[in-house]
């Protein structure tokens, strides 16, 4: 599998094309809020981004997702006019993205063993720990690693439900739906 081919495994960091969402600004201290929606028309998506140049035809799916992100202040790129949308995501990257996106904040004191201080997600990271969304295996965050799906699903609905905005709970029922829903992880299960 290549990086953005979704092989159907939820502890699989490869995910597949989104197919729609749409985003909108909201409150927030001079931020945007995320809103997914029911797709947006196709006159509305860009066939390349505005700010990189990698992200182009071939990924024009993912086109305007991105460049909302990059003008909300939650995602740069790998370098000025390089996104890598092949790349996996990094455990770090991901809850830099998080944090940035939910403008979370919290006291930190510390972080996880295989965060140090100076990396450029440390902060996130730390302020994650120490909100309770990012608990780590046996204090060890593995932050070099790519994140998998079901870990993106499980910090999300964590920091959802830390703001309070939790969404309704699903059933081993729910999860019979997928194809692979019987490899969702234990920790998991409830968040997707």
């Amino acid at each position: 599998d290549e990086p953005g081919e979704n092989d159907g495994d939820p502890s699989d960091p490869k995910g597949g094309e989104d197919t729609g969402g749409t985003s909108r600004t909201g409150s927030g201290a001079g931020r945007k809020e995320i809103v997914i929606g029911d797709g947006m028309p196709p006159e509305n998506i860009k066939p390349k981004s505005d700010y990189f140049d990698d992200v182009d035809e071939k990924w024009r799916w993912a086109v305007n997702g991105i460049d909302y992100l990059y003008e909300s202040g939650v995602v740069e790129g790998t370098s000025r006019r390089t996104y890598s949308p092949g790349a996996y995501i990094k455990r770090g990257d991901f809850m830099l993205m998080l944090v940035r996106a939910f403008d979370l904040r919290a006291e930190i004191n510390g972080s996880f063993d295989d965060v140090p201080e100076g990396t450029y997600y440390y902060e996130a990271v730390a302020v994650a720990k120490a909100l309770g969304i990012a608990l780590g295996d046996g204090g060890k965050f593995d932050p070099e690693s790519p994140v998998t799906r079901q870990d993106m699903m499980a910090l999300i609905d964590r920091t959802l439900r830390m703001m309070g905005k939790s969404l309704p709970e699903g059933s081993e029922e729910d999860l019979r739906a997928f194809a692979d829903g019987e490899k969702i992880s234990e920790y998991a299960k409830a968040s997707a």
